[in-house]
């Protein structure tokens, strides 16, 4: 009896020794430790069942190794760490709340509210356009359009005030990422305190990054004057009678009309007497109007809604010159008298010695056209022998004393008249001996109005 109560004790020692590592196991991980959180790693379950040898030892059921109680990781497998502590909130990431989105901000000075675009945003195509970037105070043109800006800080930021030729539709000011679109239900030609998004970091607004002002104009018409003379070109049509002018300045040569209904409009240029009407150009900005162009002007079916602009073209008609040259045979400070056509001027005198007066006279800048010179009041023992002119086209005729040009622009036509100085002849008739006998003498009409004589 003694004995199989001593093996019974040593099979309790036995249990008891198996099961202790697990408790502590179980313990060591249930129980936090406060002073720092450590890890461990899992060890793979033993695939054997623990005895006791007949010398009390405790053996693995597998390979009779001692049971290790260090946590170890699996081979060919990362080890998976965790806090000691049961608690599982330190196993989740911290949540990221996303960043507060920008707002419009307030009303501008007139009352419209922004609304917030997403984005670096332009006018809509349907528009026309004026973009400052960088915005700054001043103001500006493309021709069409003049806008003043006037910025200016105030406690949340940077704003500004605007006003305009055109009537705007709207406003889109670009500040941070996004920007803000001003629209006027009534267009408007001017406003006060636009400004950016709001930055929600800080509240205030974001920097001005950009400006665009966008406006449907109608029908523009624009002159664009090659030589940016400043002459002034008048248009008539159911527009009204205007005039424009083209010396160079940015917005000086142009002409907007808004808020026209569709319909049918026609805009002509009187074209000056010294200019040409090189071309005109027009574009519809949605493509929706029909157009046709002619020789100095414009008619169009205006779509609703549409952006019609006409361009007209000039420039200055080519100068041409007449020169009228004096060519005396032989050379003689005889004086000869011209008589131009009213169109040229005065009367003209040359000569072909410099030393007694010109032997030239140019007449420049003339514009095309028909143009006459005479020489008159020929003087006693000269001739005019020959009329020539030069530079000139086959509107340009000579007949007799008188020279017409047909001027074509930018010629420049010579016309010489060359006059010779009469000679004579004496017929000297000696006899001998002398003697009263006449004789007779035939000139075949070479001498004028006598062809025979006698001596």
């Amino acid at each position: 009896m003694r004995r199989r109560v001593a093996l019974a004790g040593i099979m309790t020692v036995a249990l008891l020794m198996i099961q202790a590592p697990l408790i502590a196991d179980e313990t060591q991980e249930q129980s936090p430790d406060t002073s720092e959180q450590q890890v461990v790693e899992p060890s793979p379950a033993p695939t054997g069942d623990p005895s006791v040898d007949e010398a009390g030892e405790v053996v693995d059921g597998d390979a009779g190794k001692a049971t290790a109680h260090e946590p170890t990781a699996a081979p060919g497998t990362s080890s998976f760490r965790r806090p000691i502590s049961s608690s599982t909130a330190a196993l989740e990431p911290a949540a990221m709340s996303a960043p507060d989105p920008d707002t419009p901000g307030p009303p501008s000075g007139s009352g419209v509210q922004p609304l917030l675009l997403l984005g670096n945003v332009n006018c809509p195509s349907t528009f026309h356009e004026l973009r400052l970037e960088p915005p700054q105070s001043g103001t500006f043109s493309n021709g069409m359009l003049s806008v003043t800006v006037t910025k200016y800080g105030t406690a949340l930021g940077e704003v500004f005030d605007w006003s305009s030729n055109l009537e705007l539709d709207r406003v889109i000011v670009k500040g941070g990422s996004n920007a803000n679109q001003f629209s006027y239900a009534q267009e408007a030609t001017s406003d006060t305190l636009l400004h950016a998004p709001v930055n929600p970091s800080n509240g205030s607004f974001y920097g001005l990054s950009h400006i665009s002002f966008c406006y449907d104009s109608g029908m523009t018409i624009v002159k664009d004057d090659a030589s940016d003379s400043g002459t002034s070109f008048d248009f008539t049509g159911p527009l009204g009678g205007f005039a424009l002018s083209d010396d160079g300045t940015p917005g000086a040569g142009s002409r907007s009309f808004a808020d026209l209904l569709a319909g049918r409009y026609r805009v002509e240029e009187v074209v000056p007497a010294d200019w040409d009407l090189t071309a005109v150009l027009c574009t519809s900005l949605r493509g929706t109007s029909t157009i046709v162009t002619e020789a100095v002007g414009a008619t169009l079916q205006r779509a609703a809604g549409d952006n019609v602009t006409c361009t007209f073209r000039n420039k200055p008609e080519p100068r041409g010159s007449i020169t009228i040259e004096k060519d005396a045979v032989p050379d003689s400070g005889q004086p000869f008298a011209f008589d131009p056509s009213e169109n040229l001027g005065g009367p003209v005198t040359l000569t072909d010695d410099d030393a007694a007066g010109p032997a030239s006279r140019t007449f420049s800048g003339l514009l095309p056209g028909t143009y006459s010179v005479s020489e008159t009041d020929l003087p006693a023992g000269w001739q005019l022998t020959g009329l020539q002119c030069t530079g000139g086209g086959a509107n340009t005729t000579v007949a007799g004393s008188t020279a017409t040009i047909g001027l074509d622009a930018g010629e420049a036509v010579v016309c010489t008249f060359e006059n010779t100085r009469e000679g004579s002849i004496t017929i000297e008739k000696d006899a001998v001996p002398d003697s009263g006998q006449p004789f007779a003498f035939d000139a075949a009409g070479a001498f004028g109005a006598e062809p025979s004589f006698t001596l």
